[in-house]
């Protein structure tokens, strides 16, 4: 039996079930909450025949989709957030030869599978619960959200640290009317990659995870959690900063404003020593007062000079950045790159980080590949499969060269080269800043 088909028959028999037990009771105005009770009853046990036609069926998956004590599981089953397919950038698109199937394995509704003729990721909609983890694990951005970008995500996330003494993240299974002003909200929190979770942290180390006991325990997503746990555990490490984890919504604090020293602006500044020299006026003691203006004084000259070192180091630094780009315009250039060459959203969160905290970058590793040019024939399959443009050939021979600040490792190259010249691992982020630097 078709999937689809299934679960229309379900979802029209409980109605049908209720309509026919709610129907007299509202007509008579008579002891419609008992016919109320009577009808939850006989839904919940129609629901109940779910696993059992599934088993007939052949269809395991679908039981997944149960989600017991929500009222609404058999309605996310229609869930319309689906992740936009970007094909272009899909391994398998651009190749029959790809052994990438991680949206496959960590979709918990096993509702995505490959296109035979064209190989492109399609998503059957009707089963998709729109919790996003196949967007996390593409290391090509293949997968995107259709509801909210990942910079979007990122400057929800933030803003929420900036106005708040804690600034709470959690997931969209966290229901609760009170909490959508003062805390982002993401489709699962295993959805963000640890570049995000590092951004977030570096910047912000007042932000914490809002995460009720026991409700990934109800979620069909529950690899989520543990993508969660990876990915915080990298970004942890990276910035040697802590996140911290609230499971309590009585602890939740967001009532008072943030006033972080790097939000101090000039006119905050004089509008300060303004005040200061009121209270002088109205102090009834002058010598203390003084002294007190002196000390403000002092405080805002230290602060103002700090600032102004500010502005110069980012002065110097752009300046810096502009003669070392024309200088990489002026230089001869013995490889024309592939204009498909792409740069995701996690690459250029890190790489946003790197030119202004340069020092960080030993401590973030990323994926990247390599060539042994004692092996590589110059055959080129590398180059046009890699779905990011981070391949070109170059030099005499024409071995083939990676674009470090592209290049995502998704393994395509090592796939399709007959040779095995090419070789995916781990590095140290050191690489990506050379080319960030000038802005390449």
């Amino acid at each position: 039996m078709d999937r689809k088909q299934l679960v229309n028959d379900i979802q029209d028999a409980a109605q049908k079930a209720a309509i026919e037990t709610l129907a007299p009771a509202v007509l008579k105005d008579e002891g419609v909450a008992d016919k109320v009770a009577s009808a939850g009853v006989l839904i919940s046990r129609t629901l109940d025949k779910v696993d059992e036609a599934v088993e007939e069926s052949g269809v395991a998956q679908v039981s997944t989709a149960r989600a017991d004590g929500r009222p609404h599981a058999m309605k996310e089953l229609n869930q319309p957030a689906v992740p936009v397919v970007v094909a272009d950038l899909c391994c398998h698109k651009r190749s029959d030869l790809s052994s990438c199937e991680k949206c496959i394995d960590i979709c918990p509704m096993a509702c995505i599978d490959f296109d035979e003729e064209s190989g492109a990721p399609v998503i059957e909609k009707e089963f998709c619960l729109g919790c996003e983890l196949c967007c996390a694990v593409c290391a090509t951005g293949a997968l995107a959200s259709s509801r909210m970008a990942l910079p979007a995500q990122k400057m929800a996330i933030e803003k929420t640290a900036r106005l708040f003494d804690v600034g709470y993240v959690t997931c969209s299974q966290t229901r609760s009317s009170n909490l959508s002003a003062s805390i982002a909200q993401v489709p699962c929190l295993g959805c963000l990659p640890r570049e995000l979770w590092f951004s977030a942290i570096f910047r912000y180390p007042n932000l914490q995870v809002y995460l009720p006991v026991g409700i990934c325990e109800d979620c069909p997503c529950q690899d989520g959690e543990q993508m969660m746990v990876d990915a915080i555990c990298d970004a942890e490490q990276w910035s040697g900063r802590r996140i911290g984890l609230e499971v309590e919504k009585e602890n939740l604090d967001f009532m008072v404003l943030k006033q972080a020293a790097e939000q101090v602006d000039r006119r905050g500044l004089f509008t300060n020593i303004g005040k200061t020299a009121r209270n002088i006026y109205r102090s009834n003691s002058i010598t203390d007062a003084v002294e007190q203006f002196n000390m403000q004084k002092a405080r805002m000259r230290s602060t103002l000079s700090a600032l102004r070192a500010q502005d110069q180091e980012r002065w110097e630094a752009k300046e810096k950045a502009a003669e070392e780009r024309e200088a990489a315009k002026k230089a001869p250039k013995k490889v024309m790159f592939d204009d498909r060459r792409a740069l995701t959203e996690p690459r250029r969160m890190l790489t946003d980080i790197f030119i202004d905290d340069s020092w960080i970058a030993p401590q973030c590793k990323v994926m990247s590949s390599s060539t042994d040019a004692t092996v590589c024939d110059s055959c080129g399959k590398c180059v046009e499969a890699c779905p990011m443009g981070a391949r070109s050939l170059r030099g005499e021979n024409g071995t083939a060269k990676v674009e470090a600040l592209f290049c995502v490792g998704c393994g395509l190259c090592e796939d399709v080269c007959a040779k095995e010249a090419c070789e995916v691992f781990e590095t140290s982020a050191d690489v990506l800043l050379e080319a960030a630097r000038l802005g390449k």
